[in-house]
């Protein structure tokens, strides 16, 4: 999976590079694990026990979260914050994860909701993920 996203240094910036292959890449790991990412990073069982941040690395990248099979039952408004980044600002590699963590924080009054569940990926196809509890 080396080659599903790369990044490469050139004279006029970085160039990623996202295999057509990342998405159903990420759904095979992503699938059998999330309850167990979940439970490890916040102590929640359920996809709706938190708010999401899904880093918006395309389209396709997040349609991985809303997939029927996935069983995370996720929707286009629980997911929100990671297409509105794709829209406005596009991929912008790893710093993308922020906008979307601060779209998610904003909204939280909305959402009753005290903890986020973060997950993003890297070159080489590696999966990170991290849980943010909101203290008042």
């Amino acid at each position: 999976t080396r080659d599903y996203v790369s990044v490469k240094l050139t004279d006029q910036g970085y160039l990623l590079y996202l295999s057509k292959y990342l998405a159903p890449c990420l759904h095979t790991a992503v699938k059998p694990m999330w309850r167990d990412m979940l439970k490890d990073s916040l102590g929640v069982k359920e996809s709706h026990d938190c708010d999401w941040a899904v880093h918006p690395g395309g389209k396709a990248v997040i349609n991985v979260f809303h997939s029927e099979d996935l069983g995370a039952n996720l929707t286009e408004d629980d997911l929100a914050p990671s297409w509105e980044s794709l829209k406005h600002h596009g991929n912008l590699a790893a710093p993308s994860i922020f906008l979307v963590i601060k779209a998610v924080l904003e909204r939280t009054a909305e959402t009753k909701k005290d903890k986020v569940f973060v997950i993003g990926f890297g070159p080489g196809m590696v999966i990170k993920y991290y849980g943010l509890t909101k203290k008042e």
